[in-house]
């Protein structure tokens, strides 16, 4: 045998089939390459779709998540379709963990204290300002003794919310009134955590349905299953990209000197297959899934019902043992619960409440205003949830979108960029100024109003 494979080793045709192989393989990764820099729109294509920050700026933490680090700051763009969303530059994060350009003191200073949770469109991560720092300015600018304190998070939603809510803001700081700024599925949005991964250049993000407790427990059970979200970035090289993206007609050869060589061609092959796996394994699972739940109904017919009490009755030696540790992986449909507790324990507590949509949906934005028949343009259902929620508790409800009814088409393209569904620093200020007078009245109404949900 071993006599058989050095023959085989030794043959001029073993070479050449393997040097005709390597070439092949060069010349395809060449050829991949180049059709890159012509603008061919590829797979792996390494600036046509890009997230890129130029810090390691978030890592996990075990009060709410994740937080920024105070003592970077932050450059960033967003490139979809080859087209830029937006570049920003020079972003700072406070001391607690969050986007803003100011400190955050646990003692009120005299003014009347709004604190506000949100996501991506409230944190205002890719903007010079967020909008709630424009609110500041406008409170200030005409003379109100009010202060916004700006607790959102990227990515994340309700369950971040309460994390922060419960563990560090009725502990910590004194306010006087909480708004939550909620947008799309905010709700239902499992605990966000976004971690720096310097070694492999990445931010690392994911939803987990439990909150680890420590960093240890973040490291072992958790850490292993985020996928990367962000490039880490040098600056330097961001300002490239964006002065390459914002040429007309980059030529060939300026658009080879901006890619960097790599196995676009392996990489793009290894996706393919990789997707090709999902999709077989996929239907596998399809096809055992229900074989899997009458074996697993089988197993349990041993056990009686588990009561409310949250702890598992079993017949045999271990009785009323308390539940395994919640796999943070398996998330719920929705988290309005949690909202709920919030506001309840701040309703106990005498403090105001006022629920804000965010208007989100662009496109339904968009379809108002080309639509003449306005009534066929179906609300965003966060709309009606949202108001649906307040009502229920008691609280004032402001819909954004309605702030966008009278404003003209051209002007709206300004607000917001090609693709993405953010808003653009324009769209964001207009809405604080919008909100401002809005928001300060829901707050007195909401100190003066009684119903019946409110004397539950």
């Amino acid at each position: 045998m071993f006599t058989r494979f050095r023959r085989l080793t030794r043959s001029p045709n073993t070479y050449l089939f393997l040097g005709s192989a390597v070439v092949s393989y060069i010349l395809f990764e060449v050829a991949y390459f180049l059709a890159l820099a012509a603008g061919v729109p590829l797979e792996n294509h390494p600036i046509r779709n890009l997230a890129a920050w130029s810090a390691p700026i978030a890592r996990f933490d075990p009060n709410f998540g994740y937080r920024f680090n105070p003592k970077l700051t932050n450059d960033g763009l967003r490139v979809v379709k080859g087209d830029l969303q937006f570049y920003y530059k020079n972003i700072k994060f406070n001391s607690d963990g969050f986007r803003s350009n100011y400190e955050y003191h646990r003692k009120k200073d005299g003014k009347y204290r709004v604190v506000i949770y949100g996501d991506s469109f409230t944190a205002g991560l890719y903007q010079d300002r967020s909008w709630t720092e424009s609110l500041n300015d406008d409170y200030r600018e005409s003379g109100k003794n009010v202060e916004i304190l700006n607790f959102s998070f990227d990515g994340g939603g309700v369950f971040n919310w309460h994390s922060h809510y419960f563990n560090v803001l009725k502990n910590e700081f004194e306010f006087d009134a909480v708004v939550f700024a909620i947008c799309c599925n905010d709700l239902d949005r499992a605990l966000a955590i976004y971690h720096a991964d310097e070694q492999s250049g990445k931010i690392l993000y994911r939803k987990f349905g439990a909150s680890p407790r420590s960093t240890e427990e973040f490291l072992s059970k958790f850490r292993p299953y985020m996928y990367p979200i962000i490039d880490i970035v040098p600056s330097e090289r961001l300002a490239e990209i964006v002065g390459y993206l914002s040429k007309q007609k980059p030529t060939i050869w300026e658009s080879i000197k901006i890619l960097p060589f790599d196995t676009y061609g392996a990489d793009t092959i290894k996706s393919l297959v990789q997707r090709g796996w999902a999709r077989i394994f996929s239907f596998i699972y399809g096809v055992g899934k229900p074989i899997k739940t009458a074996l697993e109904n089988f197993l349990r017919s041993g056990k009686s019902t588990a009561p409310q009490t949250g702890e598992v009755q079993q017949t045999g030696a271990i009785a009323n043992r308390p539940p395994a540790r919640a796999n943070p992986l398996v998330v719920e449909r929705t988290y309005e619960h949690l909202l709920i507790q919030m506001i309840d324990d701040l309703t106990e507590a005498g403090k105001p409440v006022t629920l804000i949509t965010i208007p989100s949906d662009r496109a339904y934005i968009f379809r108002k205003k080309d639509d003449k028949n306005t009534s066929a343009v179906a609300t965003p259902k966060e709309v009606t949830r949202n108001a649906q929620i307040a009502e229920a508790h008691c609280l004032p409800h402001i819909s954004g979108y309605a702030f966008f009814d009278q404003v003209e088409r051209q002007t709206l393209n300004e607000f917001w960029p090609s693709y993405d569904g953010h808003w653009l620093t324009k769209g964001s200020d207009f809405f604080a100024h919008r909100v401002a007078e809005p928001l300060l009245a829901s707050l007195r109404e909401r100190s003066s109003r009684s119903c019946a949900a409110q004397s539950r």
